[in-house]
């Protein structure tokens, strides 16, 4: 019997594609699976909220702000996540989340290339969404496979300066494999 997971087949999966069209899909998206159709404060948890908008267009707020009307807080759908104080587009989590949990492994390089964001980005990005879904590192090798190619490369290059085995690295050609 095949060993693995069915987050491909999930409902929430096979949107995210979707939700990677532009930044507004994305926020929106992450805005309804995080409140579902009930928005509430990040800090006071009151239901009072409301979108703030540009006073001369009515769009949303190009930073997608929320305000709550009792603590008068502003907030973000970031706050609280592991994409919370980070400058990367939530188009580009969105994808990167979706490539993690439809394949066996993805690479920081793929992401880099696909969202066209520089690799030390890419791989931030990918740090994180490993943080976030540790539970799934006995099950599926996906965030096992994102092994940080910099960190390899780095503990090679300082082997070969001290003549030392590189500690806790081992080179795969395909994945790091659990």
């Amino acid at each position: 019997m095949k060993k693995g997971h069915n987050l491909s087949q999930s409902e929430v999966i096979g949107e995210i594609p979707r939700a990677g069209a532009n930044e507004l899909a994305a926020v929106e998206f992450l805005e309804k699976q995080r409140w579902g159709d009930t928005p509430a404060c990040i800090r006071c948890g009151s239901v009072d909220v409301y979108k703030m908008a540009d006073a001369k267009t009515g769009k949303r707020n190009e930073r997608f702000l929320w305000r709550c009307r009792d603590c008068k807080g502003q907030y973000t759908v970031r706050i609280g996540t592991v994409y919370e104080e980070s400058r990367i587009e939530l188009r580009h989590w969105c994808y990167a989340f979706w490539r993690a949990c439809t394949s066996k492994g993805v690479a920081a390089l793929e992401i880099k290339r696909r969202c066209q964001i520089n690799h030390k980005s890419a791989l931030f990005l990918m740090a994180r969404i490993r943080f976030a879904m540790p539970f799934f590192s006995s099950h599926v090798s996906v965030f096992n496979t994102l092994k940080l190619q910099g960190d390899w490369r780095d503990a090679v290059k300082k082997s070969l300066r001290t003549k030392k085995p590189a500690s806790g690295c081992r080179k795969v050609t395909a994945r790091w494999e659990v």
